[in-house]
């Protein structure tokens, strides 16, 4: 074998190389299956699919600016300010958040907001506007928009709509109530 020659060398290293072309190629999918299932499995793929894709310490800043959000509905928090309370970085906050609850801080909060007011809407006779500004909006219109946007109807068409699904369902059922007969 000739040292210079390169097609010697490569054949002298296929030589010390006797496996398969593809290592790969040797298990079959029955092989493959038959590891995956066997008792010594060091895990099971599902119990993968089931673990968080986040730290604890991400979900502790999560928390933290969820408990925030819950306790100040009622006006916009800054990126900056939650940054300040939570001591952590605001691309931290946004990453931390939305890998925990799913979506992005702002959106969530609103969510929050405009769920709430839903309620106030239904439980009160408090006007749209009043409404509007315990939830920091000072425009009716934009409270409106945001209303619109996560809850999918106007503030007042949701109010109608309640009301008189409530009164619907009273009448509905005191209907039931008169028409058993009592033999």
């Amino acid at each position: 074998m000739n040292k210079s020659d390169p097609h010697s060398a490569a054949a002298a290293r296929m030589e010390l190389y006797k496996g398969p072309a593809y290592p790969a190629e040797e298990e079959t999918a029955e092989v493959i299956e038959r590891k995956e299932t066997s008792p010594d499995a060091d895990s099971d793929p599902d119990s993968e699919k089931d673990l968080p894709d986040y730290t604890a310490a991400q979900k502790e800043v999560a928390d933290r600016a969820h408990e925030i959000i819950m306790t100040n509905l009622e006006r916009h928090i800054t990126i900056a300010e939650f940054a300040q309370t939570l001591h952590a970085s605001p691309t931290q906050i946004k990453v931390c958040f939305h890998k925990v609850y799913g979506q992005p801080i702002y959106s969530y909060a609103r969510s929050q907001r405009m769920e709430a007011a839903s309620r106030l809407l239904t439980e009160t006779d408090e006007s749209i506007l009043e409404i509007a500004g315990k939830f920091g909006y000072e425009n009716g219109s934009k409270f409106a928009r945001a209303f619109r946007t996560v809850i999918g109807v106007s503030p007042s068409e949701y109010r109608r709509r309640v009301l008189w699904e409530r009164e619907n369902q009273t009448f509905s059922s005191l209907s039931d109530w008169s028409q058993k007969s009592y033999d």
